[in-house]
């Protein structure tokens, strides 16, 4: 495993308004279901809010969501790497530990859904996988595909393995992990700490701490403008009422910030904001 510090090409920042008005050499190619997992309602919004008291306490399933994008220089890349294929014949796909069944979170998979099957069926040559978080259903995907492919995602993020209880070793034959130091980003207004990846203004990476320590949500500026939310805004449910998740969450008033500066960011530039579990 090489676990090396991602310079990018560049992190230069004007503004906002600048910024989004070029249409940048990138797209965003389609959003691929690899399973679904079953959530509860007012775990997606936290009920530490009165004004929300009337969200049911009820469960229901949440697709697992990975996005392709297309950079015209720099080729096909991931946001997140949903599931990987073991999860067809096990719900647990291939986590293990004396723990599992307490910690571990139990999916739902279709014979052929899984990331890999997509990229293999569309001959996809991918260049990287860009991850929000290490949580499982994130991360899980990347087994099945090639080792040598860079993954990158913050270096504020640490591995979910926790031996012997819970873990799974999904970075473990990886040969190219690619941090990104989030005191190197730069603060812009509103969004707050970014950094620019390709360095053309095209794909930027946000700091957006909560769900876990070091989340990341990125944002995709081509001719359509859409911010990949990860679990920093779990469902639908998040962008309706404007609050963070209360379950799965590392620090609650810290994800409830950075929710709202995705809120204000949406609100003033008319972004479309695609939340981890919600299209």
């Amino acid at each position: 495993m090489n676990i090396s510090s991602f310079q990018g090409n560049g992190n230069d920042f004007s503004c906002w308004d600048d910024v989004l008005s070029l249409d940048c050499d990138i797209h965003f190619v389609d959003s691929i279901i690899s399973g679904k997992v079953k959530l509860n309602l007012r775990g997606t919004v936290s009920v530490d809010y009165e004004f929300i008291d009337d969200v049911p306490d009820v469960s229901f399933y949440v697709p697992v969501l990975s996005h392709i994008l297309f950079h015209e220089k720099f080729g096909y890349f991931l946001v997140d790497a949903g599931l990987d294929k073991s999860y067809a014949a096990n719900g647990f796909g291939r986590c293990r530990g004396s723990l599992l069944k307490d910690y571990g979170s139990f999916f739902i998979q279709e014979e052929g859904s899984s990331i890999s099957d997509f990229i293999e069926e569309r001959e996809i040559d991918l260049s990287g996988v860009f991850l929000t978080h290490t949580h499982v259903d994130h991360v899980s995907g990347i087994v099945d595909l090639d080792d040598g492919i860079p993954l990158f995602f913050s270096n504020r993020e640490k591995s979910m393995d926790l031996k012997p209880f819970y873990y799974a070793e999904y970075f473990k034959s990886k040969k190219f992990i690619q941090v990104l130091d989030v005191d190197s980003f730069v603060d812009t207004p509103i969004l707050g700490r970014c950094f620019d990846v390709f360095g053309d203004s095209s794909f930027y990476a946000i700091y957006t701490p909560g769900h876990t320590p070091g989340h990341l949500s990125y944002l995709l500026n081509g001719e359509n403008k859409v911010l990949f939310a990860g679990d920093a805004c779990y469902t639908r449910h998040g962008l309706k009422y404007g609050v963070t998740a209360s379950d799965y969450t590392w620090n609650k008033n810290v994800s409830q910030k950075s929710l709202e500066r995705i809120l204000r960011f949406k609100d003033k530039y008319n972004i479309n904001i695609i939340p981890g579990h919600s299209l």
